[in-house]
């Protein structure tokens, strides 16, 4: 993790494709862990707070963000919902952000 959050979190340092790179490997080491990612929450979802600061990197974060959500156990996820909610509804563009990528998931029509 520490390695992800060098390459995402590193403006100056890094390049748009690295972060991406880095960002996409985020998202296969969450579905790789599964439903062990629990104690790792924390950390992944504040690198992905952190990474919804960049507008390049937005939508591939939505995705990343929709991958971490499915993976965790949903006993661990009632707790989370709140600040998930609130790091990701900031704006209305991550609403419909989320819509576009997702428009046949039920969990997003109710917020058409």
């Amino acid at each position: 993790m520490d390695h992800i959050d060098a390459r995402l979190l590193h403006p100056r340092d890094v390049s748009l494709t690295e972060k991406e790179n880095a960002l996409r490997s985020l998202e296969v080491l969450i579905q790789l862990i599964g439903s062990h990612l629990n104690s790792f929450r924390p950390k992944v979802m504040a690198t992905l707070k952190l990474v919804l600061q960049y507008p390049s990197l937005v939508k591939l974060a939505c995705r990343v963000w929709y991958t971490f959500v499915s993976a965790v156990d949903v006993s661990q996820l009632g707790p989370l919902l709140s600040r998930i909610i609130v790091d990701l509804v900031r704006t209305r563009r991550l609403i419909y952000l989320f819509i576009e990528l997702y428009p046949s998931d039920y969990h997003f029509s109710c917020l058409m």
